[in-house]
Protein backbone atom coordinates (compact mmCIF):
# COMPACT_ATOMS: atom_id res chain seq x y z
CA UNK A 1 0.00 0.00 0.00
CA UNK A 2 1.02 3.88 -0.40
CA UNK A 3 2.18 5.34 2.83
CA UNK A 4 -0.16 6.64 4.64
CA UNK A 5 -0.39 10.15 4.19
CA UNK A 6 -1.23 9.71 0.02
CA UNK A 7 -4.21 8.24 0.89
CA UNK A 8 -7.08 10.46 1.95
CA UNK A 9 -6.85 14.08 3.04
CA UNK A 10 -8.19 12.68 6.53
CA UNK A 11 -5.18 10.29 6.85
CA UNK A 12 -2.84 13.47 5.52
CA UNK A 13 -4.13 14.86 8.49
CA UNK A 14 -4.41 12.47 11.08
CA UNK A 15 -0.69 11.11 10.16
CA UNK A 16 1.40 13.27 8.72
CA UNK A 17 4.99 12.51 8.36
CA UNK A 18 7.60 11.58 5.46
CA UNK A 19 6.52 11.44 1.79
CA UNK A 20 7.93 8.13 0.56
CA UNK A 21 5.45 7.97 -2.37
CA UNK A 22 7.69 9.97 -4.87
CA UNK A 23 11.41 9.06 -3.77
CA UNK A 24 11.17 5.25 -2.93
CA UNK A 25 13.78 4.45 -5.35
CA UNK A 26 16.22 6.76 -3.32
CA UNK A 27 15.31 5.21 0.48
CA UNK A 28 15.09 1.03 -0.49
CA UNK A 29 16.61 -1.09 -2.48
CA UNK A 30 15.22 -3.43 -4.77
CA UNK A 31 14.78 -7.16 -4.18
CA UNK A 32 12.54 -9.83 -5.20
CA UNK A 33 10.21 -12.45 -3.43
CA UNK A 34 8.12 -15.30 -4.23
CA UNK A 35 4.42 -16.62 -4.03
CA UNK A 36 3.92 -19.58 -2.55
CA UNK A 37 3.85 -21.11 -6.27
CA UNK A 38 7.33 -19.83 -7.42
CA UNK A 39 5.93 -15.83 -9.32
CA UNK A 40 8.88 -13.00 -8.78
CA UNK A 41 7.27 -10.42 -6.91
CA UNK A 42 9.27 -6.86 -6.97
CA UNK A 43 9.72 -5.77 -3.51
CA UNK A 44 12.15 -3.47 -1.33
CA UNK A 45 14.11 -3.21 1.53
CA UNK A 46 14.49 0.18 3.40
CA UNK A 47 18.01 1.34 3.48
CA UNK A 48 17.10 4.98 4.93
CA UNK A 49 14.82 7.18 6.52
CA UNK A 50 13.08 5.46 8.97
CA UNK A 51 10.59 7.03 11.62
CA UNK A 52 11.85 8.63 14.62
CA UNK A 53 11.06 7.78 18.01
CA UNK A 54 8.80 10.93 18.65
CA UNK A 55 7.06 10.08 14.85
CA UNK A 56 6.76 6.32 15.80
CA UNK A 57 4.80 7.52 18.88
CA UNK A 58 2.84 9.92 17.01
CA UNK A 59 1.25 7.04 14.94
CA UNK A 60 0.69 5.12 17.94
CA UNK A 61 -1.55 7.52 19.74
CA UNK A 62 -2.69 8.99 16.41
CA UNK A 63 -3.82 5.00 15.25
CA UNK A 64 -5.36 4.02 18.46
CA UNK A 65 -7.54 7.50 18.21
CA UNK A 66 -8.70 6.74 14.61
CA UNK A 67 -9.04 2.63 15.26
CA UNK A 68 -11.91 1.50 17.03
CA UNK A 69 -10.78 -0.84 19.58
CA UNK A 70 -7.12 -1.31 18.44
CA UNK A 71 -4.52 -3.20 19.76
CA UNK A 72 -1.26 -2.08 18.61
CA UNK A 73 1.30 -5.21 17.89
CA UNK A 74 4.23 -3.21 16.93
CA UNK A 75 6.16 0.42 17.12
CA UNK A 76 5.44 2.02 13.52
CA UNK A 77 8.43 1.90 11.02
CA UNK A 78 9.26 2.11 7.69
CA UNK A 79 10.68 -1.27 7.10
CA UNK A 80 7.59 -2.84 5.86
CA UNK A 81 3.78 -2.17 5.23
CA UNK A 82 0.41 -4.06 4.84
CA UNK A 83 1.01 -5.86 1.54
CA UNK A 84 4.11 -7.43 2.78
CA UNK A 85 3.03 -8.45 6.38
CA UNK A 86 -0.27 -9.75 5.00
CA UNK A 87 1.13 -11.81 1.77
CA UNK A 88 4.54 -11.87 2.63
CA UNK A 89 5.89 -11.52 6.21
CA UNK A 90 2.64 -13.50 7.46
CA UNK A 91 4.30 -16.74 6.29
CA UNK A 92 7.74 -16.28 7.07
CA UNK A 93 8.96 -14.10 4.34
CA UNK A 94 11.79 -11.23 4.65
CA UNK A 95 11.06 -8.15 5.93
CA UNK A 96 10.54 -5.69 3.14
CA UNK A 97 8.06 -3.06 1.78
CA UNK A 98 5.77 -4.29 -1.00
CA UNK A 99 3.17 -2.02 -2.95
CA UNK A 100 0.13 -2.78 -4.90
CA UNK A 101 1.80 -2.49 -8.15
CA UNK A 102 3.21 -3.84 -10.46
CA UNK A 103 2.69 -7.82 -8.64
CA UNK A 104 0.33 -8.04 -5.87
CA UNK A 105 -1.83 -9.50 -7.87
CA UNK A 106 0.52 -12.55 -8.84
CA UNK A 107 -0.61 -13.81 -5.51
CA UNK A 108 -4.30 -14.74 -6.23
CA UNK A 109 -3.56 -15.01 -10.56
CA UNK A 110 -0.84 -17.66 -9.75
CA UNK A 111 -3.10 -19.70 -8.02
CA UNK A 112 -1.24 -19.93 -4.53
CA UNK A 113 -4.35 -18.22 -2.88
CA UNK A 114 -8.07 -18.58 -4.39
CA UNK A 115 -10.76 -16.01 -3.52
CA UNK A 116 -13.32 -17.27 -1.48
CA UNK A 117 -15.83 -16.01 1.07
CA UNK A 118 -15.43 -14.02 4.42
CA UNK A 119 -16.06 -17.95 6.13
CA UNK A 120 -12.26 -19.27 4.51
CA UNK A 121 -10.71 -15.94 3.76
CA UNK A 122 -7.26 -16.16 5.58
CA UNK A 123 -6.38 -13.00 4.11
CA UNK A 124 -8.20 -9.50 3.21
CA UNK A 125 -7.63 -7.19 0.10
CA UNK A 126 -8.83 -3.74 -0.10
CA UNK A 127 -8.71 -3.28 -3.92
CA UNK A 128 -10.39 0.07 -3.40
CA UNK A 129 -8.01 1.22 -0.72
CA UNK A 130 -4.83 -0.09 -1.59
CA UNK A 131 -4.82 -2.06 1.96
CA UNK A 132 -4.07 -5.54 2.90
CA UNK A 133 -4.81 -7.57 6.25
CA UNK A 134 -5.07 -10.92 7.41
CA UNK A 135 -7.61 -12.70 9.95
CA UNK A 136 -5.61 -13.29 13.02
CA UNK A 137 -5.21 -16.41 15.04
CA UNK A 138 -4.01 -14.42 18.23
CA UNK A 139 -7.68 -12.31 18.36
CA UNK A 140 -10.88 -14.96 16.86
CA UNK A 141 -12.55 -12.99 15.02
CA UNK A 142 -10.70 -10.12 14.32
CA UNK A 143 -7.83 -8.75 11.82
CA UNK A 144 -4.47 -7.85 11.91
CA UNK A 145 -2.59 -5.10 9.13
CA UNK A 146 0.22 -3.42 9.26
CA UNK A 147 -0.95 0.89 9.02
CA UNK A 148 1.66 2.28 6.51
CA UNK A 149 4.69 3.54 8.37
CA UNK A 150 2.24 2.86 11.10
CA UNK A 151 1.68 -0.04 13.67
CA UNK A 152 1.09 -3.35 13.18
CA UNK A 153 -2.47 -3.52 14.25
CA UNK A 154 -5.65 -5.76 15.50
CA UNK A 155 -8.80 -4.32 14.32
CA UNK A 156 -12.40 -5.24 13.40
CA UNK A 157 -13.06 -6.16 9.94
CA UNK A 158 -14.35 -2.56 9.22
CA UNK A 159 -12.68 -1.05 11.76
CA UNK A 160 -10.40 1.02 9.05
CA UNK A 161 -13.20 2.75 7.60
CA UNK A 162 -11.43 6.27 8.23
CA UNK A 163 -8.75 5.28 6.97
CA UNK A 164 -9.13 2.79 4.09
CA UNK A 165 -12.04 2.38 1.48
CA UNK A 166 -13.04 -0.60 2.58
CA UNK A 167 -15.96 -1.15 -0.12
CA UNK A 168 -15.76 -4.16 -2.44
CA UNK A 169 -13.48 -6.32 -0.24
CA UNK A 170 -11.91 -9.74 -1.05
CA UNK A 171 -10.88 -12.73 0.69
CA UNK A 172 -8.47 -15.19 -0.57
CA UNK A 173 -7.26 -18.69 1.17
CA UNK A 174 -4.50 -20.70 0.33
CA UNK A 175 -5.60 -23.28 -2.52
CA UNK A 176 -7.99 -25.97 -1.43
CA UNK A 177 -7.19 -29.42 -0.12
CA UNK A 178 -9.19 -31.72 1.08
CA UNK A 179 -8.64 -32.52 4.70
CA UNK A 180 -9.46 -35.20 7.35
CA UNK A 181 -8.38 -36.45 10.70
CA UNK A 182 -8.23 -40.18 9.63
CA UNK A 183 -7.88 -41.01 6.09
CA UNK A 184 -8.15 -44.59 6.57
CA UNK A 185 -11.27 -46.28 7.23
CA UNK A 186 -12.52 -50.04 7.34
CA UNK A 187 -15.13 -51.66 8.77
CA UNK A 188 -17.94 -49.98 9.80
CA UNK A 189 -16.15 -46.69 10.16
CA UNK A 190 -16.99 -43.32 9.17
CA UNK A 191 -14.66 -41.10 7.70
CA UNK A 192 -15.00 -37.35 7.61
CA UNK A 193 -13.38 -35.51 4.49
CA UNK A 194 -13.94 -31.70 3.66
CA UNK A 195 -12.34 -28.83 2.24
CA UNK A 196 -10.16 -26.36 3.22
CA UNK A 197 -12.29 -23.45 1.85
CA UNK A 198 -14.42 -23.36 -1.17
CA UNK A 199 -14.06 -21.09 -3.89
CA UNK A 200 -16.23 -17.95 -4.54
CA UNK A 201 -18.75 -18.29 -7.18
CA UNK A 202 -18.60 -21.85 -7.10
CA UNK A 203 -20.05 -25.14 -5.93
CA UNK A 204 -18.13 -28.35 -4.60
CA UNK A 205 -19.15 -31.70 -6.62
CA UNK A 206 -17.77 -34.91 -4.94
CA UNK A 207 -16.06 -38.27 -6.81
CA UNK A 208 -15.04 -41.69 -5.17
CA UNK A 209 -15.28 -45.17 -5.99
CA UNK A 210 -18.43 -46.32 -5.34
CA UNK A 211 -17.78 -49.91 -5.33
CA UNK A 212 -15.57 -49.01 -2.02
CA UNK A 213 -17.71 -46.73 -0.52
CA UNK A 214 -20.88 -45.05 0.50
CA UNK A 215 -21.84 -41.55 0.94
CA UNK A 216 -23.36 -41.21 4.41
CA UNK A 217 -23.43 -37.46 4.03
CA UNK A 218 -22.89 -35.17 1.45
CA UNK A 219 -22.39 -31.04 2.42
CA UNK A 220 -21.44 -27.42 0.52
CA UNK A 221 -17.66 -28.65 1.08
CA UNK A 222 -17.81 -31.93 3.36
CA UNK A 223 -18.58 -35.34 2.92
CA UNK A 224 -18.82 -38.80 5.21
CA UNK A 225 -17.92 -42.09 3.41
CA UNK A 226 -18.32 -45.74 4.70
CA UNK A 227 -16.98 -48.57 3.28
CA UNK A 228 -19.46 -50.01 1.10
CA UNK A 229 -18.94 -53.48 3.20
CA UNK A 230 -17.46 -54.67 6.72
CA UNK A 231 -14.39 -56.07 3.98
CA UNK A 232 -14.16 -53.51 1.60
CA UNK A 233 -10.53 -53.33 0.50
CA UNK A 234 -8.46 -50.85 -1.43
CA UNK A 235 -6.68 -47.30 -1.96
CA UNK A 236 -9.69 -45.15 -3.60
CA UNK A 237 -9.05 -41.30 -5.23
CA UNK A 238 -11.64 -38.90 -3.63
CA UNK A 239 -11.89 -35.65 -5.52
CA UNK A 240 -13.73 -32.49 -4.82
CA UNK A 241 -14.21 -30.70 -8.44
CA UNK A 242 -15.36 -26.63 -7.80
CA UNK A 243 -17.57 -25.84 -10.67
CA UNK A 244 -19.15 -22.47 -11.65
CA UNK A 245 -22.05 -21.61 -13.18
CA UNK A 246 -21.75 -22.46 -16.64
CA UNK A 247 -20.65 -26.23 -15.50
CA UNK A 248 -16.81 -25.61 -16.03
CA UNK A 249 -14.01 -27.40 -13.47
CA UNK A 250 -12.47 -24.55 -11.13
CA UNK A 251 -10.00 -26.34 -9.57
CA UNK A 252 -9.62 -29.98 -8.53
CA UNK A 253 -7.52 -31.62 -5.71
CA UNK A 254 -7.72 -35.68 -4.77
CA UNK A 255 -6.35 -38.03 -2.49
CA UNK A 256 -6.14 -41.36 -0.97
CA UNK A 257 -8.47 -43.66 1.30
CA UNK A 258 -6.94 -46.68 1.94
CA UNK A 259 -9.96 -48.79 2.99
CA UNK A 260 -8.16 -51.20 5.49
CA UNK A 261 -9.66 -51.56 8.76
CA UNK A 262 -9.87 -55.37 8.39
CA UNK A 263 -6.19 -55.32 8.09
CA UNK A 264 -5.77 -52.96 11.14
CA UNK A 265 -8.23 -56.11 13.18
CA UNK A 266 -5.71 -58.42 11.83
CA UNK A 267 -2.58 -57.10 13.91
CA UNK A 268 -1.94 -59.36 16.63
CA UNK A 269 0.81 -59.03 19.65
CA UNK A 270 3.23 -61.93 20.64
CA UNK A 271 5.56 -61.92 23.66
CA UNK A 272 8.01 -64.33 24.93
CA UNK A 273 10.51 -64.05 27.55
CA UNK A 274 14.09 -63.63 26.68
CA UNK A 275 16.09 -66.46 27.94
CA UNK A 276 14.26 -69.67 26.89
CA UNK A 277 11.40 -68.04 23.85
CA UNK A 278 8.31 -69.29 25.62
CA UNK A 279 5.63 -67.36 24.93
CA UNK A 280 4.00 -65.29 27.98
CA UNK A 281 1.29 -63.48 26.05
CA UNK A 282 -1.21 -63.84 24.69
CA UNK A 283 -0.83 -67.10 26.49
CA UNK A 284 1.47 -68.75 29.04
CA UNK A 285 2.73 -67.29 32.06
CA UNK A 286 3.07 -63.45 32.01
CA UNK A 287 6.12 -61.46 32.75
CA UNK A 288 8.45 -61.78 35.61
CA UNK A 289 9.83 -58.91 37.85
CA UNK A 290 13.09 -57.10 36.52
CA UNK A 291 13.15 -59.79 33.08
CA UNK A 292 13.61 -59.07 29.22
CA UNK A 293 11.21 -59.69 27.07
CA UNK A 294 10.98 -59.14 23.12
CA UNK A 295 7.71 -58.59 21.49
CA UNK A 296 6.56 -58.64 17.82
CA UNK A 297 3.65 -58.12 15.13
CA UNK A 298 2.23 -60.37 12.78
CA UNK A 299 -0.12 -58.95 10.15
CA UNK A 300 -1.62 -60.15 6.40
CA UNK A 301 -0.61 -56.61 5.16
CA UNK A 302 2.72 -55.08 5.74
CA UNK A 303 3.21 -52.64 8.71
CA UNK A 304 5.16 -49.81 8.75
CA UNK A 305 6.06 -46.56 10.44
CA UNK A 306 5.49 -48.72 13.74
CA UNK A 307 6.02 -46.82 17.09
CA UNK A 308 5.83 -47.87 20.49
CA UNK A 309 4.49 -47.12 23.18
CA UNK A 310 4.92 -48.19 27.01
CA UNK A 311 4.45 -46.56 30.49
CA UNK A 312 6.88 -46.85 33.46
CA UNK A 313 7.14 -50.03 34.14
CA UNK A 314 8.53 -50.96 30.85
CA UNK A 315 11.53 -50.20 29.38
CA UNK A 316 11.97 -50.03 25.55
CA UNK A 317 15.53 -51.20 25.03
CA UNK A 318 15.46 -51.56 21.23
CA UNK A 319 12.26 -51.24 18.77
CA UNK A 320 12.74 -52.21 15.14
CA UNK A 321 9.28 -51.24 13.23
CA UNK A 322 7.22 -54.69 14.37
CA UNK A 323 9.87 -55.84 17.03
CA UNK A 324 10.67 -54.81 20.51
CA UNK A 325 13.06 -55.91 23.37
CA UNK A 326 12.36 -54.46 26.36
CA UNK A 327 12.46 -55.01 29.91
CA UNK A 328 10.29 -55.09 33.23
CA UNK A 329 10.86 -53.39 36.56
CA UNK A 330 10.29 -54.36 40.18
CA UNK A 331 6.65 -54.66 39.69
CA UNK A 332 6.44 -56.74 36.70
CA UNK A 333 4.11 -55.20 34.35
CA UNK A 334 3.10 -53.11 32.51
CA UNK A 335 1.32 -51.01 29.94
CA UNK A 336 1.73 -51.20 26.34
CA UNK A 337 0.63 -49.26 23.15
CA UNK A 338 1.32 -49.44 19.32
CA UNK A 339 0.55 -47.43 16.71
CA UNK A 340 1.27 -48.05 12.68
CA UNK A 341 -0.15 -47.59 9.69
CA UNK A 342 -0.97 -50.68 7.24
CA UNK A 343 -1.35 -48.86 4.10
CA UNK A 344 0.81 -46.52 2.30
CA UNK A 345 -1.69 -44.27 1.93
CA UNK A 346 -2.70 -44.29 5.70
CA UNK A 347 -2.53 -42.21 8.87
CA UNK A 348 -0.93 -44.08 11.68
CA UNK A 349 -3.81 -45.50 13.85
CA UNK A 350 -3.14 -47.68 17.73
CA UNK A 351 -2.97 -51.03 16.45
CA UNK A 352 -2.60 -52.54 20.23
CA UNK A 353 -3.92 -51.35 23.77
CA UNK A 354 -3.17 -53.96 26.09
CA UNK A 355 -1.80 -54.13 29.57
CA UNK A 356 0.59 -57.11 30.34
CA UNK A 357 0.32 -58.43 33.99
CA UNK A 358 2.45 -60.91 35.60
CA UNK A 359 0.01 -64.08 35.57
CA UNK A 360 -3.08 -64.66 33.14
Amino acid sequence: MKHIKYILLFTLLIFGGKSFATNFNALYNDITIRTPNGSFVAAGVLRSGELSNQEKREYHYRIIASVPNAICLSEATSTYNCHSYAWNMSEGGVTCWLNQFPDLHKYWDDNSYVETTAQYGTKVFFPNGDHSAIKSTRYPGRYESKIGDGCLVVHDLYGLSSIYDDSNLKFYAPKPVIISNDRMIGGTELGSYEVSCVIKNTTVTWTYDTNLATAVLTGANRIVLQPRTATSVGDMTLTAQFKNGSGATVYSCSFYIGIGGPHYRDVSLVVKRSSDGAEVYPSGSGLAPNSYYYAYLSSSAPLNNVIWGVDSHLQNLYSDNNYMYFRTDSQGWGMLNVYGTVSRYGVSKKLIDVTLYGSY
